[in-house]
């Protein structure tokens, strides 16, 4: 059976403004790991990138017509 894990996200980085206001730095999609704690505090997540362990192929369907 696959199973799947949060492996990382893909961001876009902020960086402190004044008044505790965060201003965006320009930088889009930028890959961050979970374990990257100081830079995760800078971006906000866009998309979760998983891993995946044991995929397989789907079986091959055959369609009966007739």
């Amino acid at each position: 059976m696959a199973r799947s894990e949060p492996a990382a996200i893909l961001a876009d980085v902020f960086r402190p403004g004044p008044g505790r206001t965060a201003i965006h730095t320009e930088r889009h999609n930028v890959f961050v790991g979970l374990d990257e704690t100081a830079l995760l505090r800078r971006v906000l997540a866009t998309q979760l990138i998983v891993r995946l362990h044991d995929l397989q192929p789907a079986p091959r369907l055959v369609s009966r017509t007739g």
